[in-house]
C-alpha cells in the first residue's frame, strides 16, 4: 500500500526528472510546487525523502536541488578535460583526493546510457549490486575501482 507521503515522492521525482530531460533545468522547489498543486513545505518534505533515498542531492542549507543525476542545478568551477587538455591530477590535487579511473568518452557515454535509462520511467528503481556490476562490466570499466561490493 502507498502512502501519501510515498505517492507525493513519485509524483515529484517524475516532474523534477522529466522537466530537467524536457528543458535542460532542474527545477526548484517553487516551481515543482506550483507545478503539482501542493504547498512548497509539502515539497521540500518529499525533496528530502529523495535525498535520503539518494534519488538527488539537496544543496546543505536551503533545500534546493543541486543535482538530479545526470543534470546537475549548479555550476562547477572545475572542466576535467576540455580542449584535448586534462585536468584531472590538478583537480585531485586541489581537493587532496587520490586519482582514481578514469574511462574514455564512449564509456562514459555507454554508462550513463545504461545507468540513466529508466529514469523517467514511473516504475524507476535503483540499480542492484548485480545489475551495476554487470553494466560496469559491458562498459569494460573493471578493476578494484570500480568493484562495487568492495571486495
Amino acid at each position: 500500500m502507498t502512502t501519501d507521503s510515498e505517492a507525493l515522492s513519485h509524483e515529484v521525482r517524475l516532474y523534477v526528472f522529466g522537466e530537467a530531460a524536457a528543458t535542460g533545468r532542474v527545477p526548484q522547489p517553487p516551481q515543482i510546487a506550483t507545478a503539482i498543486g501542493r504547498s512548497e513545505a509539502e515539497i521540500r518534505e518529499a525533496l528530502k525523502r529523495l535525498a535520503t533515498a539518494k534519488v538527488l542531492i539537496l544543496a546543505p542549507n536551503d533545500g534546493n536541488i543541486w543535482a538530479a543525476s545526470p543534470f546537475c542545478a549548479v555550476q562547477s568551477g572545475f572542466r576535467v578535460a576540455a580542449a584535448g587538455k586534462s585536468y584531472i591530477d590538478r583537480w585531485c590535487r586541489t581537493y587532496d583526493l587520490p586519482r582514481g579511473a578514469t574511462l574514455t568518452p564512449a564509456q562514459g557515454w555507454r554508462l550513463a546510457r545504461g545507468w540513466y535509462e529508466n529514469t523517467l520511467k514511473p516504475d524507476w528503481r535503483r540499480h542492484t549490486l548485480e545489475e551495476t556490476e554487470t553494466l560496469l562490466a559491458s562498459v569494460e570499466l573493471t578493476g578494484l575501482f570500480w568493484d562495487v561490493r568492495g571486495d
